[in-house]
């Protein structure tokens, strides 16, 4: 599925692979919050953008929502730059402990990226969110061409019917796969561009939303 989006006067464009539901999503009708109890953590944390101590998790008093803050996830090119630093990657492992009897499922993710490109760079993020095991994930990628220095924003919602939830009386971790990538194109080698995840000084901050129901 091919969605064009326009941010700034650029051409973006996302493609998702939909994630088979492990639960069908008629058993049980949507709760308007999470329930009481929802505690989040972090279990694991591994690649280039993301050393330990970096990543920090928020959990909204609703329960129906999270953020993932980085402070140290930028992919640059040019200057003095390696070919190892214009991709930056992190695999996040988040343990979603909760009340028993409900179960839950991503139904948004909010990305905001930012970008300093120069004029014939391009930038590419990717994102996954999935459960322990799965055999499929929810994907995204989105890609902004240079010139271009502004944060960029896109929302993917998953359909209804096609929302991925966690089986009940399964204790399944959520990962989370992100990637920021640089392609220097015919850009002078002087000219140094960036991609950012950095949260810090109110940087960009992903969020994402849980629906909630009850197992049947």
């Amino acid at each position: 599925m091919l969605v064009w989006r326009a941010i700034s006067g650029m051409a973006v464009v996302a493609l998702a692979a939909i994630a088979t539901p492990i639960m069908p999503a008629e058993a049980s009708p949507r709760l308007a919050l999470g329930p009481d109890g929802v505690k989040l953590g972090i279990v694991s944390l591994n690649g280039s953008g993301c050393p330990p101590g970096t990543v920090h998790v928020s959990l909204r008093d609703s329960k129906d929502v999270f953020s993932i803050i980085y402070s140290s996830y930028v992919a640059w090119a040019g200057g003095s730059s390696r070919p190892i630093d214009a991709r930056k990657n992190c695999q996040v492992r988040l343990k979603v402990n909760l009340s028993e009897g409900f179960t839950y499922a991503v139904s948004q993710v909010k990305h905001n990226v930012y970008a300093d490109l120069q004029d014939g760079v391009s930038a590419r993020q990717k994102a996954a969110h999935y459960f322990t095991g799965a055999d499929q994930a929810r994907r995204v990628a989105y890609e902004i061409k240079g010139p271009f220095a502004n944060d960029f924003f896109y929302t993917d919602t998953t359909p209804a019917d096609d929302l991925a939830w966690r089986p009940c009386g399964e204790d399944l971790d959520l990962h989370i796969d992100t990637e920021v990538r640089l392609d220097k194109g015919a850009s002078h080698s002087s000219e140094i561009s960036f991609v950012s995840m950095d949260s810090l000084s109110d940087g960009p901050v992903t969020t994402y939303h849980f629906a909630w129901k009850k197992c049947p």
